[in-house]
């Protein structure tokens, strides 16, 4: 069926029953083009990473089977290289510092500081 024809109720009936049947193949269809289209890796790429990282968190080490969430792809914006697979919450770490480890010592010198404070 071409992009460019409206569905038909027979068509949206199908796509309903089949996205219902094979809900794995689904997602495993939707990742690979994911994969591509965001990071232009391929579904094996993502997997050779995931097996080299023995399916954890590169910075904190949390397995995948502990997340809620399939690890990210981990990349730098400004070159677009990927850099490996982080749960959810290191990802938003690294990325509300915005990539930088000025940031990121600061962060460290701050949370070893043991000067709590007072009134």
């Amino acid at each position: 069926m071409s992009r460019d024809r409206p569905h038909t109720p027979e068509s949206i009936a199908y796509n309903i029953k089949w996205n219902k049947d094979n809900k794995e193949k689904r997602q495993t269809i939707l990742l690979r083009n994911a994969l591509k289209r965001y990071y232009n890796i391929t579904l094996e790429t993502f997997n050779k990473m995931f097996d080299n990282q023995k399916g954890c968190c590169a910075i904190c080490g949390i397995h995948q089977l502990e997340l809620k969430r399939r690890l990210c792809v981990d990349h730098c914006h400004t070159t677009g290289k990927i850099r490996g697979l982080l749960c959810d919450a290191c990802n938003k770490g690294i990325g509300h510092l915005n990539d930088s480890t000025d940031r990121l010592q600061t962060a460290i010198n701050y949370l070893n500081n043991d000067q709590s404070w007072s009134e």
